[in-house]
């Protein structure tokens, strides 16, 4: 889901007087609704204009696990086919239509070339300054940096979500995955399951069509094994458990998402060499 906006409307000259806090907000509750009682999972990234200092003030006011902002304005082609330099909310734009093309589900925009021949951002702050790139890092903005040579690519598939440093509600790739499985595994079963006798055999019923949906995601890495402390294998999904009391049937089940590479540390070990003759 991406807002038309990065700014009060008004000063977008509309004549309207919507403004971007109030916007966002509706953003938040709609991901609420959409992610609970509606049943129709999805995510969202909002555009921003304005200072370095304001964004990550408004990003922490989000602090959301399936809100993602960007504040970069994007050159790209207009419909008369001339290169334009179009607003923050484009960018937002470009990030979920990635998203939407990536090949595997759970695949992290990170380090992913964006089709713009140009970026800009406030003066404030700029993608290559380390400082700059930490803090924004920091406070889970996604941005974009200009790799000379190679092209413009995202530094990092991050979510407002700040409280801590777990990436199954901060990486937006991780978030993703949650979604994905969430909305299938449940459309699964109801279509299945729904209107049909509360029996023991349909209880086991449920227990295997949802292994069957769990191991059909495990097969294209949605979901992946893990190893435990003595390196035997956990399976992507376990603990699946099926109970039925009245009319209410709960399904519980742990899952392992796939999880994107951020970072590689290197080991070299040294050796002198030896000769004889």
């Amino acid at each position: 889901v991406v807002p038309l906006i990065a700014q009060d409307l008004a000063n977008d000259g509309y004549g309207s007087t919507a403004t971007w806090a109030s916007v966002a907000a509706q953003l938040s509750a709609h991901l609420s609704e959409a992610n609970g009682v509606e049943k129709t999972e999805r995510g969202g990234v909002i555009g921003y204009k304005g200072s370095m200092t304001s964004l990550i003030s408004e990003a922490n006011k989000l602090n959301d696990t399936d809100i993602q902002i960007v504040s970069q304005r994007p050159t790209v082609l207009d419909v008369d086919g001339n290169l334009t330099e179009q607003d923050e909310w484009a960018m937002a734009v470009l990030a979920v239509g990635m998203r939407a093309g990536m090949p595997e589900v759970g695949e992290p925009l990170t380090h992913k070339f964006i089709k713009t021949t140009d970026l800009t951002q406030h003066t404030s702050w700029d993608p290559l300054e380390r400082t700059d790139a930490n803090q924004l890092i920091q406070a889970g903005i996604l941005f974009a940096e200009n790799i000379k040579g190679k092209g413009i690519r995202w530094v990092r598939d991050l979510t407002t979500h700040v409280q801590d440093d777990n990436l199954a509600y901060m990486e937006g790739s991780v978030r993703d995955v949650v979604r994905f499985v969430s909305y299938g595994l449940r459309t699964l079963l109801e279509d299945r399951f729904t209107g049909v006798k509360a029996s023991p055999a349909n209880a086991e019923g449920l227990k295997d069509t949802a292994a069957e949906y769990l191991e059909a995601a495990r097969s294209q890495n949605i979901i992946v094994d893990s190893t435990d402390a003595n390196g035997g294998v956990v399976k992507a999904y376990h603990n699946l458990r099926v109970s039925i009391s009245g009319d209410i049937a709960t399904i519980r089940v742990e899952i392992f998402p796939a999880v994107g590479i951020n970072f590689q540390l290197n080991e070299i070990f040294l050796q002198l060499p030896t000769q004889a003759a």
